[in-house]
């Protein structure tokens, strides 16, 4: 059976708040949360910056929060990520070797929304003998 996709203007897609951006993270956290939160492994979110953040705030909602953050960026490494008031939760930024240094290994989730990051996230991690949804999920 073929079938025709057509798009256009009126579409439930383009208008309807239920596939915002905010939805989907939503989405996507409330899975991943209930894959990993059996795994009992430290969580690291790969990435300091807003979609890290975004995601990290999506995840603790749904009960699974963050251990650290890690980064490449030295200007975030050292600092502390928060997700809302002052006295909310804070989480360190540490570096990509601490992540690989840290024991027991930790689940990651790389949350970098850059052109071209996903790919080279990837390939690192596998490159270190990392598996893809064992040891890390990538969700930007």
């Amino acid at each position: 059976m073929l079938y025709r996709w057509r798009l256009h203007p009126e579409q439930t897609s383009r208008w309807s708040s239920c596939y915002s951006p905010e939805q989907f993270r939503r989405a996507r956290a409330h899975f991943l949360a209930r894959t990993l939160r059996s795994s009992g492994r430290p969580l690291w979110i790969l990435g300091a910056g807003p979609t890290g953040k975004r995601l990290a705030k999506a995840l603790a909602a749904e009960g699974l929060e963050p251990t650290a953050f890690a980064d490449v960026d030295p200007r975030k490494i050292g600092g502390h990520v928060a997700l809302g008031a002052r006295c909310a939760p804070r989480w360190p930024v540490r570096s990509m070797d601490d992540l690989f240094a840290a024991r027991p290994r930790p689940i990651a989730i790389a949350a970098v929304g850059q052109l071209g990051a996903r790919e080279r996230i990837r390939h690192w991690l596998c490159s270190r003998g990392w598996s893809e949804t064992e040891d890390f999920w990538v969700a930007a």
